[in-house]
């Protein structure tokens, strides 16, 4: 048991050496992150019981240590499996809607918005969607102010991918989110 936990150990090692640049730069590598470093802690718990086992006889230490190691694990994965799953429920990135609303309207040409759509792709990449009311005027002239709408989207707010559509008067009346639930804190 020894034998086996002390290689084990060591290609662990060598695995989390080989992941830790991409640990911050993607949920899925810091998830395999986390899954070696468990298996590593293991390895070294299995290490320490069994020679404390072996020198001393004192057999509660090994499942104490799985316990120990057992309680890291879960304390450091739990923000991982919470991410994952706002991600996977598509839940609207934090952003203050409200801020968003007064800058779009003060654009010359935009009345009201309403319909905002917002949601997470992945942990880099979000997506907007919202209806503008606009003034009557030819698609071509709408262009600009499209133009204006996604640069301060991407810009100041830091979405990826926006989609916009104009209306003269449809959905004056409707409030900015069109489902409460589409928007709620996380």
């Amino acid at each position: 048991m020894l034998t086996v936990a002390i290689i084990g150990l060591i290609a662990n090692i060598v695995s989390l050496f080989l992941l830790h640049a991409g640990v911050n730069h993607s949920l899925n590598l810091k998830a395999t992150y986390l899954h070696i470093l468990g298996d590593t802690l293991s390895s070294v718990a299995v290490i320490i019981g069994a020679l404390v086992v072996t020198l001393t006889q004192v057999t509660w230490v090994d499942p104490a240590l799985t316990i120990l190691v057992a309680l890291l694990i879960a304390k450091e994965t739990l923000p991982v499996i919470k991410q994952a799953s706002l991600i996977l429920m598509q839940t609207g990135p934090k952003v203050d809607y409200d801020q968003i609303t007064k800058d779009l309207t003060a654009l010359p040409g935009v009345n009201h918005i309403h319909h905002l759509h917002a949601w997470m792709l992945d942990e880099h990449t979000t997506a907007i969607s919202l209806h503008i009311n606009c003034t009557n005027q030819e698609l071509s002239q709408i262009e600009p102010l499209y133009q204006q709408i996604e640069t301060i989207l991407k810009t100041k707010y830091h979405f990826n991918h926006v989609t916009i559509q104009a209306e003269c008067h449809r959905g004056e009346a409707e409030s900015l989110i069109a489902n409460e639930i589409d928007h709620f804190e996380h």
